[in-house]
C-alpha cells in the first residue's frame, strides 16, 4: 500500500510542480498542494471527499479533532461547517490531497442498483474520516492516471469515479451516506434543511417554519440538526453569512457596511463583532 501512494504521489507532484489548488481535467476532482503550513481557519465544506497523499491535515468538525495523515480520507456528506489547517509540511515534503466533489445522483443510483438500503441505528454526521482501503487506493491511482489524457479524462473520468464512490458505499461511511440519501430517514430530513438553508441564507430563519418544511417537531429538528452538523440551524444560517460576507469583501471590493447588509446582517456594529468571533481577525487585517 505504501509503494503505491509514494507511486500516486510522485506523479501528481511531477504534474502539479507548484503550490496552488488545481482543477483537473476529469470534472469535480482537484488536487491540492502546499509547501507551507496553514493555521487551522473556519472553512464552509461542500459534499465531496479528500484524499489525504501526503502530509498532514488538521480539521476540527464540533468538538472532535483530528489530525489525518497520508492513507486518510475525510468525507463531508453535507455541507459542513470546519475548522482546518495544514500542519508540518515543508517544501522537500509538500500537503497533497485530491478532492472529488460528491455527486449525489450517481450515488443513489449505485445505491440503487445494489439493494442498499438504510440498516444501521447508529447516528449518521455529516462529516467523517476512516482509512482508505487497498481498493480504495488502487482507484485513486487509476483515477489519476488519467488527467494528463483529454480523452482518457472524458471516457474514463466518470466511470473511475463512479467506482471510487461504490467503495465509499461498500466501506464503513457506506452507512452514513444511504441514509442521509434515502427518504424516510430523519438525515435525509436534515439534509432538505441544509440544502433550504444554504438557499435561503440570507433571509430571516423562522425554526418553526423550517421544522414543518421537513415533516419534523421543533424541538426534534433542532436536536437532530445539531447531532448531525455540529451546530444548531441559527449557528450554520450565521457561518454561511461570514463565508458569504468575506469572500464578496475581498474579491468584490464591498465595504464591511455593504457586505453584512448583503448577506442578511442589520446591524453592521453587530457583523464586524461576529466576524472577529469567527475568523479571529479584525476586519481591516483580512
Amino acid at each position: 500500500m505504501e509503494e503505491t501512494r509514494e507511486a500516486l504521489v510522485q506523479k501528481l507532484l511531477d504534474i502539479y510542480s507548484k503550490e496552488g489548488n488545481y482543477e483537473t481535467s476529469v470534472p469535480g476532482v482537484w488536487v491540492h498542494r502546499s509547501e507551507r503550513n496553514k493555521v487551522p481557519k473556519p472553512h464552509i465544506y461542500q459534499p465531496m471527499m479528500i484524499f489525504i497523499l501526503s502530509g498532514t491535515k488538521l480539521i476540527k468538525f464540533g468538538s472532535a479533532e483530528k489530525i489525518f495523515s497520508p492513507l486518510d480520507y475525510f468525507l463531508t456528506v453535507l455541507t459542513a461547517p470546519v475548522t482546518s489547517g495544514i500542519v508540518g509540511v515543508t517544501s522537500e515534503e509538500p500537503y497533497l490531497a485530491l478532492s472529488i466533489d460528491l455527486e449525489a445522483e450517481v450515488i443513489t443510483s449505485i445505491a440503487y442498483e445494489m439493494g442498499l438500503k438504510p440498516q444501521s441505528a447508529e447516528p449518521a454526521k455529516a462529516a467523517s474520516c476512516v482509512p482508505m482501503s487497498v481498493e480504495m487506493q488502487g482507484a485513486l491511482v487509476r483515477l489519476c492516471n488519467t488527467m494528463n489524457n483529454p480523452e482518457e479524462a472524458r471516457i474514463l473520468g466518470p466511470i473511475l469515479k463512479r467506482e471510487i464512490f461504490y467503495r465509499v458505499l461498500t466501506g464503513p461511511l457506506g452507512y452514513s451516506v444511504i441514509r442521509f440519501n434515502s427518504l424516510r430517514t430523519s438525515e435525509y430530513q436534515i439534509a432538505r434543511a441544509v440544502d433550504w438553508i444554504k438557499i435561503n441564507f440570507k433571509e430571516p430563519l423562522a425554526i418553526d417554519d423550517l421544522a414543518k418544511k421537513v415533516f419534523m417537531g421543533r424541538s426534534t429538528f433542532h436536536r437532530k440538526f445539531k447531532e448531525v452538523m455540529t451546530v444548531s440551524p441559527l449557528r450554520f444560517q450565521k457561518e454561511l453569512r461570514l463565508q458569504e460576507a468575506h469572500r464578496l469583501m475581498l474579491l468584490k471590493n464591498l465595504s464591511v457596511t455593504q457586505a453584512s447588509y448583503e448577506v442578511g446582517f442589520e446591524d453592521p456594529k453587530f457583523f464586524t463583532r461576529e466576524y472577529k468571533d469567527y475568523f479571529g481577525c479584525r476586519l481591516e487585517k483580512i
